[in-house]
């Protein structure tokens, strides 16, 4: 099989982190779904403490901010807009 050829050995493909993105996604939505403060409070901040990992294991790696590729710092900027977007619509008037 022709599979994808990376560029260095510890890379990702734009597609992969996105997946891992999704996945990440679904896991949260299912464990804020158990927690006792609620949906409500448990998913933004289980998006923020994703973004600050992200943000280390980026730093770690060694990944270009601005890359041809998504990496860890991609991910970072939407787990942490998403987490911004949702706590400012579920502000209670």
């Amino acid at each position: 099989m022709n599979e994808p050829q990376l560029t260095s050995p510890g890379q990702f493909t734009s597609a992969q982190v996105v997946l891992r993105f999704a996945l990440r996604l679904a896991i949260f939505c299912v464990f804020a779904s158990f927690g006792a403060a609620g949906f409500r409070v448990m998913f933004p901040t289980y998006l923020v403490l994703c973004a600050i990992y992200c943000a280390i294991a980026a730093t770690f790696r060694g990944e270009a901010i601005r890359g041809r590729v998504f990496t860890h710092w991609d991910e970072a900027a939407g787990y942490g807009a998403l987490a911004s977007l949702l706590t400012k619509l579920s502000v209670n008037p």
